[in-house]
């Protein structure tokens, strides 16, 4: 893990944070059973055959947070109260996709692979994640295919506040806030259907991260 910050200088404070990460498990479905869709060893005799990059490894994750203070005014009186004192905040993560296992439907089976076929589609979206002509069905034994060599989408999200203190009196202040969410309006997608064979295989039908939303709100403090 990096991290570097910048403490308050030129009304500007920065934290930049860099994570490697790297987990490895032989639990499939541990953790994320509900993104991956299913549970069980391929061979419950042979649980190291299923040693592989765990479900919530995410390689890669950066963050920066910064507070910036607005230069003031040259106004006075209500006009300086109202345009001095502002506060510009802002978090952004972004984040490598997490590994999912490519399965026969309703099994822990795992496809055979077809040599030379990128798994990647060409033309990868939502609607086409996977190249299904990258696999194949076993015939009666185990599929060669690895647990969680797959890896879904990455995640980019920017959020925004804008802040300004009203201070009544020594004891008293009025804060109001205007925040961003999803600042960019960034679909951020879930994992795929991983059932090979079936009509909705390499379809990401889900997202997980809301769109964009603008929340006010005013505090009190006493």
């Amino acid at each position: 893990k990096v991290r570097a910050e910048r403490r308050f200088s030129n009304r500007l404070a920065l934290i930049s944070s860099y994570t490697w990460g790297h987990v490895i498990d032989d639990r499939p479905g541990e953790g994320l059973a509900s993104q991956g869709g299913f549970t069980g060893f391929q061979d419950n005799t042979n649980a190291r055959a299923d040693r592989a990059d765990a479900d919530f490894d995410v390689r890669h994750r950066y963050t920066m947070s910064f507070v910036y203070q607005l230069p003031d005014t040259n106004y006075d009186g209500l006009a300086g109260h109202l345009l001095n004192g502002w506060n510009m905040n802002s978090i952004l993560t972004l984040q490598a996709g997490r590994p999912f296992t490519i399965h026969l439907p309703n099994s822990s089976i795992r496809p055979d692979v077809v040599p030379g076929v990128d798994p990647v589609a060409s033309n990868q979206g939502p609607d086409n994640w996977i190249n299904a002509a990258a696999f194949t069905a076993p015939a009666g034994k185990f599929g060669t295919l690895g647990r969680n060599t797959a890896r879904g989408p990455a995640l980019k999200n920017p959020d925004f506040s804008v802040v300004k203190d009203f201070q009544i009196n020594d004891d008293r202040k009025l804060q109001f806030r205007t925040e961003i969410f999803n600042l960019t309006n960034t679909a951020n997608f879930g994992l795929p259907n991983q059932e090979f064979g079936t009509g909705v295989f390499g379809v990401i039908s889900s997202t997980v991260t809301s769109e964009r939303q603008i929340q006010f709100g005013l505090r009190y403090e006493f």
